[in-house]
């Protein structure tokens, strides 16, 4: 997975500018799927019902998916949290930082994003200490065999499976999707999961999901995921079997950010409103460069 704790790799562009590649590196077991979000008390006690040891996973069973859509916004909000904090700390330490205005939007922005997830953190925390899992909206997609990746994310994408714009954000408030990828032994799961109260926004994107052929989903999420999240955890076979190409692929898409981020954006919709009306042809070898569903 990417690692933050090493120096990222800088490139010169042709116009004198640098990019940096946070890299991917090998990492524990216990590291790529734990956070600091919880004590390790209450880590094991939120999480139980689907941690190690528990049942395989129940597309029936509300609790099994409450718990990996919490899991999803929950990492993303402490991230969030700490980078405001952090954000704050070197404010007051720098107070002249403010007569930027990047610095400026940046502060809104991430104001903003924390007043939009303190709302849903309120909801999720009032749902679990009354162990009400019916709040929320789950779609839920289920792919034969064992895939060689996981994926927890709370995002709002852009463009449906038809390239069609979702409308996410209503009033200035942007609605978030909690997505899981996870494999088990002779299947894997896709997990998509809204508030009920957000269930318009997502309706016709989850119909969509449920109809298509699964393999034209796996191509949707191979082009969607590495773009908007980078809690991308990839086995140490798939990545083997993927070419050095592959990899360098993988790597510059899930570090795009800024205007890049926005033209590849523009990419995945012009690519899913080209196929729009294709049904087949999505198999194994077929779906692109960067596949995170390839049998290995």
């Amino acid at each position: 997975m990417l690692n933050d704790k090493k120096p990222p790799l800088i490139i010169p562009t042709e116009k004198g500018e640098i990019e940096t590649l946070t890299l991917l590196d090998k990492v524990g077991v216990n590291r790529a799927t734990t956070a600091t979000c919880f004590c390790d008390i209450h880590d094991d006690e939120v999480f139980a019902a689907i941690e190690k040891g528990a049942p395989a996973f129940d597309k029936g069973n509300d609790e099994h998916k409450f718990l990996y859509a919490y899991k999803a916004f929950i990492f993303e909000y402490y991230k969030k949290l700490v980078e405001q904090k952090t954000f704050q700390q070197m404010i007051k330490a720098k107070p002249s930082a403010l007569k930027s205005r990047m610095m400026v939007a940046y502060y809104r922005d991430i104001s903003l994003t924390m007043r939009e997830m303190d709302t849903v953190k309120d909801t999720f925390d009032k749902a679990i200490l009354a162990n009400n899992y019916g709040i929320l909206q789950t779609c839920v997609i289920e792919i034969p065999g064992s895939i060689g990746f996981a994926n927890y994310a709370c995002i709002a994408p852009d463009y449906d499976l038809y390239g069609r714009k979702i409308k996410n954000t209503k009033n200035g408030i942007m609605h978030r999707l909690y997505i899981t990828v996870f494999p088990e032994e002779r299947r894997s799961f896709i997990l998509l999961s809204c508030l009920h109260t957000d269930s318009k926004v997502y309706k016709g994107f989850f119909q969509q999901l449920q109809a298509a052929n699964v393999d034209k989903v796996k191509y949707y999420f191979d082009l969607m995921l590495p773009l908007y999240s980078e809690n991308i955890i990839i086995s140490p076979r798939l990545w083997e079997h993927w070419t050095e190409e592959q990899q360098a692929a993988f790597t510059f898409y899930i570090n795009l950010h800024g205007h890049l981020f926005s033209v590849y954006r523009l990419g995945m919709k012009f690519a899913m409103q080209n196929c729009r009306n294709q049904t087949t042809g999505f198999g194994d070898g077929k779906r692109g460069k960067i596949d995170l569903f390839a049998k290995t």
